[in-house]
């Protein structure tokens, strides 16, 4: 999957299938949350960030670490992997909100199927959390 981020394009790409699992066994701790309530259905972002309470240190160095190895980013006229021997090449360059949403990209590419299978797929969660990314982002979705 393609897309950009401001100026920068990005390409994630496809984790083998146990390597799915291990994000998944993390990321479901964040939704668990999202239990249909319309509380929960009516603000997503409140029942992520306390969801996130219940991830460690170690599960958002894991989610993080997975999603920038099977992330690509377009650099002087190609693509080229964001880790390299297990060694981030762009962890200076990368600002928060940046690495949020290429985590966020990475997770839709992988674990769409996960959330199709799980009742919570039903609520939309995927396409709420969308409509809450910056309006550069959406901006470049939509054009």
């Amino acid at each position: 999957m393609e897309y950009s981020i401001g100026e920068r394009r990005f390409r994630s790409h496809m984790m083998k299938a146990p390597a799915q699992f291990k994000v998944f066994k993390r990321v479901a701790k964040v939704l668990g949350g999202f239990d249909g309530a319309d509380d929960t259905a009516s603000n997503p972002i409140k029942s992520i960030m306390e969801g996130l309470d219940l991830l460690t240190d170690a599960d958002i160095d894991y989610i993080t670490e997975v999603c920038l190895a099977h992330t690509d980013i377009y650099d002087n006229g190609a693509y080229s992997p964001m880790v390299k021997n297990g060694y981030s090449m762009y962890e200076n360059q990368i600002k928060g909100g940046e690495l949020i949403q290429i985590v966020y990209k990475c997770l839709e590419e992988n674990l769409s199927d996960f959330l199709g299978c799980l009742p919570l797929g039903g609520l939309g969660i995927l396409d709420k959390l969308k409509e809450n990314l910056p309006a550069e982002t959406k901006a470049k979705k939509n054009g």
